[in-house]
């Protein structure tokens, strides 16, 4: 939830997305989890990494 973009509904859906399909292989994976789509993906890509 630090990650600007990412609240609790955010944070629950990549958590539960992780413990269905285990850990990301790419960061383009996430556009996987409901509610992420490419505009947040790239407000996001500064903030994270694997």
């Amino acid at each position: 939830m630090n990650i600007p973009g990412i609240g609790a509904k955010k944070a629950a859906a990549i958590l539960a997305y992780r413990e269905q399909h285990g850990a990301f292989k790419s960061i383009n994976e996430l556009t996987e989890v409901k509610g992420i789509g490419n505009k947040m993906l790239e407000k996001m890509r500064p903030y994270i990494g694997l």
